[in-house]
C-alpha cells in the first residue's frame, strides 16, 4: 500500500489510495484539486526507504465544499475598563 505525505494550508496530511480528508477550504476548479507540495512518498507499508520525488503530485476529488462556524475575537482586561470585540471577517 502507497501512501504520501502531503502539505496544504500550512498542515500536513498522510495520504493513501482512497482516503477521505477534511482540509480547509481549496481554490480548486470543477471537481478535482492537484496537491504539488508532497514531501514524501513511500511505495510499500514495511519498506524502510522513504523518496522525495521533484515532480511529485497527488490528485484528489472534491467531495464538497463548506464553511466552518465563525469565530469572534473577544479581548478583555480586567479592572482597566479595556475591551475589544472584533466580529468575524464577512465576505
Amino acid at each position: 500500500m502507497a501512501y504520501a505525505i502531503i502539505r496544504t494550508a500550512g498542515r500536513q496530511f498522510r495520504v493513501a489510495e482512497g482516503d477521505t480528508l477534511d482540509v480547509d477550504l481549496l481554490d480548486s476548479n470543477g471537481k478535482t484539486a492537484t496537491f504539488g507540495d508532497v514531501l514524501c512518498f513511500r511505495w510499500k507499508r514495511h519498506d524502510s526507504r522513504q523518496a522525495r520525488h521533484a515532480g511529485a503530485k497527488v490528485t484528489a476529488e472534491v467531495l464538497e465544499q463548506r464553511k466552518d462556524k465563525k469565530v469572534i475575537s473577544f479581548k478583555y482586561r480586567r479592572r482597566k475598563g479595556i475591551t475589544r470585540h472584533r466580529p468575524p471577517d464577512v465576505n
